[in-house]
């Protein structure tokens, strides 16, 4: 049929057809489509020919769904354990770079080349420090500042979470920069002496 525009350029609804069909399954399985209603353009209302089919081939409205609530916030061990698992590696890196200082002027020790093997593990705590930030969450907010029903979680108000949410990225990245860097330029010296 005939097409126009408005002034503003825009499609004229009285040169549209506006409708809506009901998509069901026949026995065989198949999906028809059956069209129950228009909208008329001159009084701004839709006009249904037949009623709106629901799910099941009923006329009655499906109920709304319920979504329950959901609990964003970690469980209560498990800061306890990044904690000790942080305390390990923190532990064994720092035992590593004091046998490394004291065996320093041994062979072996001084052909590993001792101030990468620092930066090594130096950069291993930095990436295990980025543990600590990730057990900071809404639930480490003051109730007071919050009711149970606003649901600090999604809204991003709690400021000291959304902190460690970027200082755990940060820490995890420079810990890896330094870890892989001075692995870099240990294969990069050895290159250069015996190449």
């Amino acid at each position: 049929g005939p097409v126009a525009f408005d002034d503003i350029g825009n499609r004229a609804s009285r040169t549209a057809t506006f409708e809506i069909s009901n998509f069901a399954f026949d026995d065989s399985n198949h999906v028809y489509g059956t069209k129950i209603g228009t909208f008329d353009t001159s009084t701004q209302l839709w006009v249904f020919s037949s009623d709106i089919m629901y799910n099941g081939n009923s006329a009655a409205k499906v109920p709304d769904m319920v979504i329950p609530g959901q609990d964003f916030r970690r469980a209560v061990t498990v800061p306890q354990v990044c904690y000790v698992l942080w305390a390990v590696n923190v532990t064994f890196a720092t035992f590593c770079i004091s046998w490394t200082y004291v065996n320093r002027k041994h062979t072996v020790v001084r052909a590993s080349q001792t101030k990468f093997l620092g930066m090594i593990a130096f950069g291993t705590m930095l990436s295990s420090g980025a543990i600590l930030p990730l057990t900071i969450d809404d639930s480490s907010a003051d109730p007071t500042l919050f009711d149970e029903s606003s649901d600090v979680s999604l809204n991003g108000t709690y400021s000291p979470a959304n902190l460690a949410c970027q200082l755990a990225v940060f820490l995890y990245s420079m810990g890896f920069v330094v870890t892989y860097s001075s692995l870099a330029c240990k294969i990069y010296r050895v290159k250069r002496i015996f190449g």
